[in-house]
């Protein structure tokens, strides 16, 4: 006759049931992302509008290091670069996510093949105002 196989105690059970209670609450603590829009346009010295100009954002989060977006420039020499920012700044001592990162600078570069290529650093808190780039030739 087989002998009968032993329960698991019932305390393991209990803090299985615990920790699968707690994970849908460790997985809504991400941090808020922070999105912004820099736009602007990209004329040359004489005021004419460069369309098909390459312009590049480039900012630095503590969670994914260097990142960057591009963008191409319309008819009109616009452009209008996105911006998500992850605001996590790291974990605190009991494992609890920090969100307190802050997008401070960005690095904004413009090129067009003929045309001096320039780069500049923009203030994250001046999205909201139209950035000019004048773009000379070479």
């Amino acid at each position: 006759m087989p002998l009968p196989l032993p329960h698991p105690p019932r305390t393991s059970a209990v803090a299985l049931i615990a920790l699968l209670g707690l994970l849908p609450a460790l997985a809504s603590g991400q941090c808020p992302v922070r999105e912004i829009t820099l736009s602007g346009q990209i004329v040359d010295t004489a005021g004419e509008a460069l369309a098909g100009a390459r312009v590049t954002a480039t900012w630095e989060e503590r969670a994914a290091g260097r990142v960057s977006n591009r963008r191409i420039t319309n008819v009109d020499g616009r452009f209008a670069l996105p911006i998500t920012f992850d605001t996590f700044s790291g974990r605190s001592f009991f494992g609890e996510q920090q969100c307190q990162g802050e997008l401070v600078e960005i690095a904004l570069s413009a090129s067009l093949i003929g045309y001096t290529s320039i780069s500049l650093n923009v203030e994250a808190s001046a999205a909201d105002t139209p950035i000019p780039i004048v773009l000379a030739r070479q």
